[in-house]
C-alpha cells in the first residue's frame, strides 16, 4: 500500500453505516462481488501495488496462506504469556495434523523492536521481489534480436520502458506536445496518465464540463500509472456521458502524439526503442497484455497490438531518416 493510506475490502453489498464511518476516517473501502484473499490480491494487482501489508487476525490469515497470496511473513514474538481455549492465535486451522506438515519459513532475519523480537521470512512457495526481478531480467537478457519478436508488458522488465505504464513524464500542451515557447503546458507522470485523462477532454467542439475536469485532475494526481488507468477506466464505465463523443476515433491520434513526445530523438526511451532493431533486422514489438486485445496481444495472442504497431512506426521513422 502507499504510505498514509488504508484500504478495506468488503463484500458487496456491505454494512452502509460501517462503510461511511471508515470513509469518514480516510479509509478507501472497495466493495467486491466476492470477498476472498485471491480477489483482493487481484484488485491490488490491477491497481499496480507491488507490495501490500496484510494486517489481520488468524481467521483472515488462514485463507490468505491457503490461497497463496501471502509471500512475506513478519511475526512479532513478545515476552508475554497468554493461554486458554479462547486465546487468539496468529493463524487459524490449516489442516495440519503433525509437526512434519508445518510450513517452514525461509530466508529468516531477526530484529529487536522495543523489547519485542521481529522475525521476518518467506513462505516456501514464494520468492522475494528481488528474486522475481532477477528471473525476469534473466529471461530478457537471453532474448536474441534475431528472434521474430520482442514482448513487453510490465514496466519493471528490461523492455518495460516501452510500456505506457513506465514512469516517464511527458510535457503536453492542450492535447498536443509542447514545442513552442509561451504555450501553456502540463506535465503528465506517464503516457498512461495523459491517455486516460484525454478520454474526458474536449474534442474541440466545446468546453470540458466541471465533472469531466474533476476526473481529469484525479487522473493527473494519481501516484502511479496503474492507479491512473484504474480511475480512468472506472470513470468511463460509471460516467459514459462524460467520455468525449469521438473517443473511439481519436484515441489512436492521442496515443501517437504522447508516444512521439516520450520517444523523442536522443531520449532514453528512444535509445531503447532503437535497440530493438539492427541495420539488417527489426524485431516485431508486441505488448503482451492478456487484458487488452486492442492495444495489446490479448489473452489468446490474436489481439490488434496497436501499441506495438505505433512504436514500430516511430522506431522505423528514425531508421529511414
Amino acid at each position: 500500500s502507499r504510505e498514509g493510506e488504508s484500504f478495506s475490502p468488503a463484500a458487496a453489498p456491505s454494512r452502509v453505516a460501517l462503510i461511511d464511518e471508515l470513509r469518514s476516517k480516510g479509509v478507501e473501502v472497495v466493495e467486491l462481488d466476492e470477498l476472498s484473499p485471491t480477489e483482493v490480491a487481484k484488485h491490488f494487482y490491477v491497481r499496480g501495488f507491488l507490495r501490500v501489508l496484510w494486517e489481520c487476525g488468524g481467521k483472515l490469515a488462514t485463507p490468505a496462506i491457503k490461497e497463496g497470496v501471502v509471500h512475506k511473513v513478519m511475526a512479532f514474538v513478545a515476552p508475554k504469556i497468554i493461554g486458554g481455549s479462547r486465546a487468539p492465535t496468529p493463524v487459524g486451522e490449516l489442516g495440519f495434523d503433525q509437526m512434519t506438515q508445518a510450513m517452514d519459513i525461509t530466508q529468516l532475519s531477526y530484529e529487536v523492536v522495543d523489547g519485542d523480537l521481529l522475525v521476518t521470512g518467506y513462505l516456501p512457495v514464494s520468492k522475494r521481489i528481488a528474486d522475481v526481478a532477477e528471473e525476469a531480467f534473466k529471461v530478457h537478457d537471453e532474448q536474441d534480436l534475431s528472434s521474430s519478436a520482442i514482448e513487453f508488458y510490465k514496466s519493471w522488465n528490461q523492455y518495460g520502458m516501452l510500456s505506457n505504464f513506465y514512469g516517464c513524464p511527458i510535457v503536453m500542451e492542450h492535447g498536443r506536445e509542447a514545442s513552442d515557447v509561451g504555450k501553456v503546458t502540463k506535465t503528465w507522470r506517464s503516457v498512461e496518465h495523459y491517455y486516460q485523462a484525454q478520454k474526458f477532454s474536449s474534442s474541440g467542439s466545446g468546453k470540458v464540463s466541471h465533472e469531466a475536469q474533476v476526473i481529469m485532475d484525479k487522473i493527473a494526481a494519481a501516484p502511479s500509472a496503474e492507479e491512473a488507468a484504474w480511475i480512468g477506466r472506472r470513470s468511463a464505465r460509471s460516467n459514459p456521458n462524460l467520455v468525449r463523443a469521438d473517443w473511439d476515433k481519436a484515441k489512436i491520434d492521442v496515443m501517437l502524439k504522447a508516444l512521439r513526445v516520450k520517444f523523442r530523438e536522443g531520449s532514453g526511451p528512444w535509445r531503447l526503442l532503437q535497440s530493438t532493431c539492427t541495420k539488417d533486422h527489426a524485431c516485431k514489438l508486441i505488448e503482451f497484455s492478456p487484458r487488452d486485445s486492442f492495444w495489446g496481444a490479448g489473452l489468446d495472442g490474436m489481439g490488434e497490438n496497436c501499441l506495438g504497431k505505433l512504436l514500430m512506426d516511430i522506431r522505423d521513422e528514425g531508421r529511414l531518416e
